[in-house]
């Protein structure tokens, strides 16, 4: 969906499609609006559908932890991910105290993330 805070996100998008294509899989892009999209992942329908984020407007490790929790932790509304490994770190997360505990296990999130194609990292310039 076009995204006014992410005018480039539809190129983005067409780029990796055009990634996946070349390695022999067969992407569709579809148009959606914001209301459409958030009625599907609130009917928890949205997988095997890869949208975008534009993280550079997390403040800090909060927002990203707030960030993964909605996507990959299954007790959350919108997860779109169930998995056992996740649900058990954020549960520790939720209970630590320890900022180095915490951020160790942000740390595999994120890796099982990246390791399991949940995550697709992608860079921007701004200019």
């Amino acid at each position: 969906m076009k995204r006014p805070g992410v005018p480039e996100m539809v190129n983005v998008v067409e780029a990796v499609v055009g990634f996946w294509q070349k390695i022999g899989l067969k992407p569709k892009i579809f148009m959606t609006d914001n209301i459409v999209y958030r009625e599907r992942r609130n009917a928890r329908k949205v997988q095997n559908i890869a949208h975008g984020f534009d993280s550079t407007s997390d403040a800090g490790c909060g927002d990203l932890l707030d960030r993964f929790s909605n996507n990959y932790y299954s007790k959350e509304e919108w997860a779109v991910v169930q998995s056992k490994y996740l649900d058990e770190r954020f549960e520790k997360i939720y209970r630590s105290l320890d900022i180095a505990e915490v951020s160790k296990l942000v740390g595999e999130i994120t890796r099982y993330a990246y390791d399991q194609y949940l995550l697709i990292p992608s860079a921007k310039s701004r200019m």
